[in-house]
């Protein structure tokens, strides 16, 4: 049928009249076959292509099939290529850091130290002279730390490259009081506990900004800081009358309660890791002076439940940053093991023999520990959970403390994730 017998069929539309049944069905055999193969074609992973470029430049032009096929594919790589700068540019904007896990920041008596590990031990001098209580920023690119001055401690902040290097605590009398400090995960600010007139309270220091303010009031003890994922509240051990409890306060200073929920002969040691969506606090604590428990507490409820045996001696817990798996330590004949389990506790397993949990990686692929092996040596080694691939990254030097429980060969190390 052409085109001119259609227009007239459709021009006349409006006319009543009764349709024609062997027209109709005429008309119906012939359009069919056209129908099918256009609806195969309309099927073609390249259809939808041809259309587009159709309806941009108007063209009514049949194309060879050589060159058609040349233009399908050049529109294919420039859709994949700007589906893959999509991605690359989202994944930028997730802080990470620069070099994979980034340096291990490690600060010993001689200086603060950066370590690449796998790089066979290999160390450079970041801060010379004594430094204590390093801790390193999640995006990999700062390094907190504490130096000694004559009118008090002071809280300092310094690339992991060495420049820029800065004081946080201008003007404030205080002192450090040696428990871990640990960073908001935007980077942005550290926590610490200090000490100021005889009372352990909570600084937050901006790093931008160089401010520094105390977050806990003067009549509540405060100890080791531990940020929110979410970066609105801070959970610490608070001081009670019979021991210390588990706490949490917006960085507002408002909202203080108190979550771990349990009896007041339970002392906890402080908050070590926060489940990534925010629902959970992991920490341990000693039960009637008993050895330690790890448990971990509903945030919202404000319960605690145990994650390992009261007998057990269980301490310093650190869950991996996605939430999955928990590290800890087992105290047996004096000295610890390192362990690892599911972030509920179950299937618990001996990773390393003598060896303190110093936490994970940022890709929570590896657990860094102190490892001192019996007869002296050991280190800073890194190992995965099912306790393979065990590797040294800074081997303690001649002559160091190798006492299981006592200082030893480095003050403090910063991976960029909250450790016990």
């Amino acid at each position: 049928m052409t085109d001119d017998r259609i227009d007239a069929i459709i021009r006349r539309l409006d006319v009543t009249s009764e349709p024609n049944a062997a027209f109709a069905e005429g008309t119906l055999k012939a359009l069919l076959p056209r129908v099918q193969r256009a609806r195969r074609a309309d099927a073609r992973w390249f259809s939808g292509i041809s259309r587009a470029l159709r309806a941009s430049f108007g063209s009514t032009v049949a194309l060879p099939a050589s060159t058609r096929l040349i233009v399908y594919l050049v529109v294919l790589a420039i859709v994949l290529l700007s589906a893959i700068l999509a991605v690359a540019v989202i994944g930028s904007r997730q802080p990470r850091p620069p070099f994979g896990n980034g340096p291990l920041m490690v600060a010993t008596t001689d200086g603060l130290r950066r370590i690449v590990p796998g790089d066979s031990g290999a160390s450079a001098v970041v801060v010379s002279g004594p430094t204590k209580g390093a801790s390193r920023s999640p995006d990999g690119r700062l390094v907190s730390f504490w130096t000694t001055t004559p009118s008090g401690d002071r809280l300092e902040v310094i690339g992991v490259n060495g420049t820029s290097r800065r004081t946080l605590t201008t003007g404030l009398h205080l002192t450090w009081n040696g428990c871990i400090d640990t960073w908001a995960m935007d980077s942005h600010a550290v926590a610490a506990e200090v000490l100021v007139d005889g009372v352990s309270r909570i600084l937050v220091a901006d790093v931008t900004t160089g401010l520094s303010r105390l977050l806990t009031p003067p009549e509540v003890g405060a100890l080791c800081p531990l940020w929110a994922p979410d970066g609105g509240s801070i959970a610490f051990a608070m001081k009670s009358a019979s021991g210390q409890t588990l706490a949490v306060i917006g960085i507002d200073g408002h909202g203080l309660r108190v979550i771990s929920g349990l009896a007041a002969d339970v002392v906890v040691s402080g908050p070590d890791s926060w489940s990534p969506e925010g629902s959970w606090i992991y920490f341990d604590a000693a039960v009637s002076g008993q050895p330690g428990r790890v448990y971990r507490a509903d945030v919202a409820r404000g319960v605690s439940q145990g994650l390992t045996l009261e007998a057990l001696g269980a301490a310093a817990p650190a869950l991996s940053p996605d939430g999955r798996r928990l590290a800890f330590i087992v105290r047996r004949d004096g000295v610890y093991d390192l362990y690892a389990a599911n972030a509920d506790g179950t299937e618990a397993h001996l990773v390393l023999a003598d060896a303190v949990n110093d936490g994970w990686s940022a890709d929570g692929e590896l657990i860094l520990a102190d490892w001192r092996p019996t007869g002296g040596g050991g280190g800073l080694v890194t190992i995965r959970p099912d306790g393979t691939g065990q590797r040294m990254v800074y081997p303690f030097p001649s002559g160091c403390t190798q006492t299981m429980g006592q200082p030893g060969c480095v003050d403090s190390i910063g991976w960029g994730q909250p450790r016990p």
